[in-house]
């Protein structure tokens, strides 16, 4: 069995989510369009959150598709924690928050004119990478709970992906560091909030300052 494949079934073991591949995916993709605006409300907070020049500026984020997609995978991954439940109602709004980033994503493609074949291989390729970010991060964060070195640590995983593209003379390890504050505060600030605050778009961030910065909550 691949890799991919694997991050795929251990995605959907994490938040129970429903990968898909295919024109399966692409499918859901057209349903998401009529979404609830409770669900698109969600979505564009923490899009939103995601595209702040801090990220980029600040904490020297390749400011490309693939480092706004990344910044926005590290949100969602955060958001889809919290929802994390075996209420049915929750599940299915973790789904359709799940369906409409891609959807976006796809809308976004289409804007941009990359043509109908180009959209659906950068969706495939975009939904095995979320895939394998949630099963690193998940496994990180768990690890970071449990106070162990024996694996990589959370700040490796986001070197590897945040900064993947950077040479080495490029990147400096304050850089991947401040983002692991981030993400446990971020992570930790969900939590406190809960679900209801989530589910109703009503969230606070950390405040991203950058290398060497203390972080705060607007």
């Amino acid at each position: 069995m691949s890799t991919c494949i694997c991050q795929k079934k251990k995605a959907q073991l994490v938040f129970g989510l429903m990968v898909g591949k295919g024109a399966v995916m692409l499918a859901r993709l057209r349903r998401a369009m009529r979404r609830s605006a409770q669900v698109q409300e969600l979505y564009h907070r923490i899009a939103a959150q995601s595209r702040l020049p801090a990220f980029y500026d600040k904490g020297g984020v390749p400011d490309t598709v693939d480092g706004r997609f990344e910044i926005l995978a590290l949100h969602m991954v955060a958001v889809l924690r919290v929802l994390k439940s075996r209420d049915g109602g929750v599940k299915r709004f973790a789904q359709e928050l799940y369906d409409f980033m891609f959807y976006a994503m796809d809308v976004g493609l289409r804007e941009d004119s990359v043509g109908d074949g180009g959209v659906r291989k950068q969706i495939r390729r975009l939904t095995e990478s979320f895939s394998g970010r949630v099963v690193a991060y998940e496994r990180a964060l768990n690890q970071a709970k449990m106070e162990t070195t024996e694996t990589e640590t959370l700040d490796r995983v986001l070197r590897r992906n945040l900064f993947g593209t950077l040479d080495d003379v490029d990147f400096e390890p304050s850089m991947s560091a401040a983002f692991a504050v981030y993400f446990v505060d971020l992570v930790s600030g969900l939590e406190r909030q809960g679900q209801a605050a989530v589910l109703a778009a009503d969230i606070v961030f950390p405040v991203f300052l950058g290398r060497g910065d203390e972080h705060e909550r607007e």
